[in-house]
């Protein structure tokens, strides 16, 4: 039986997965609770109120295959999957605010070239960096970096992408939202390549509206819509084996042309890492992206 996804057939998108590497292991997706009927999940990027948890999100593991799209990686694109993979060198450390924000420069004219935009702004950015798990944070990683999600999300959607613009840059928002634009995401390796933790994304023409449910992320300064995912067999999941610090994942997020290309993804744990595998260390930087 053939599974059909927006009117695209499961099994022409895989056509190009024909001899690829697989791997089957688990990946968190939205518990499917009764509870989700009445109560929006929600998670909280600052601290909550007294009595109030962080979260009430519920996660249940699925196992999935996940294929490596190493080989044929040039045959996905951000404008159709929702992600795609580039080249780009990075010669310096990310190691404190000055190089830092070099970076978020340096890759909006990477995106402005790429895209063809108008107009790009890094609004926001993520070090992260994995450490034992069920473990308090070493002192060796700093405050402010953050462990790699192990859960499938959507990192935002269509009021989200409104509200965001409308934040960081109101005297313009008007007309820039009045035109077409993109919510996209830069995820990248900082160390040789990724063995341990990869990241996982779904190609977004096997993703469908009733797997996304509408959430919110708390932060001190501002409420932003996303989405949890439930599990469905019909979503078909890559990842770059061993990707490497000159391998960029370019994510679309949200695209207010065509909101259904969006780019559900998870870190997840390879079974085939080896044991002396380096820690995960990675930075994403997320960008508003002005097409006319």
């Amino acid at each position: 039986m053939t599974v059909t996804t927006k009117g695209i057939q499961a099994k022409d998108i895989a056509q190009v997965a024909e001899g690829a590497d697989e791997l089957w292991t688990s990946l968190n997706f939205l518990a499917p609770l009764s509870r989700y009927d009445y109560e929006k999940p929600y998670s909280m990027d600052c601290a909550p109120p007294p009595g109030v948890p962080r979260t009430n999100v519920e996660s249940l593991p699925f196992n999935i295959c996940i294929r490596n799209a190493r080989g044929y990686e040039h045959t996905f694109a951000s404008s159709s999957a929702s992600f795609e993979w580039f080249k780009h060198e990075l010669t310096y450390a990310l190691e404190n605010e000055e190089s830092i924000d070099r970076y978020l420069r340096e890759m909006e004219g990477v995106l402005k070239k790429r895209t063809g935009a108008k107009k790009v702004l890094a609004y926001d950015y993520v070090l992260r960096q994995e450490w034992e798990k069920d473990r308090p944070r070493p002192a060796r990683i700093k405050v402010g970096i953050k462990k790699p999600i192990l859960g499938v999300h959507l990192d935002i959607a269509a009021t989200g992408a409104k509200s965001r613009i409308r934040y960081h840059l109101p005297d313009e928002c008007d007309e820039l939202l009045a035109g077409t634009y993109r919510i996209m995401n830069c995820w990248r390796p900082l160390i040789d390549k990724i063995e341990s933790h990869p990241l996982a994304v779904c190609d977004s023409r096997t993703l469908a509206p009733d797997d996304l449910v509408p959430s919110d992320v708390v932060f001190p300064h501002l409420e932003v819509s996303a989405f949890e995912v439930w599990y469905n067999s019909r979503q078909m999941w890559y990842y770059l084996k061993g990707q490497r610090k000159n391998e960029v994942l370019l994510m679309t997020n949200y695209d207010s042309a065509n909101p259904d290309i969006r780019c559900a993804h998870s870190a997840f744990e390879d079974p085939s890492t080896p044991q002396d595998a380096p820690e995960r260390q990675s930075v994403e930087v997320r960008f508003m992206v002005f097409d006319t």
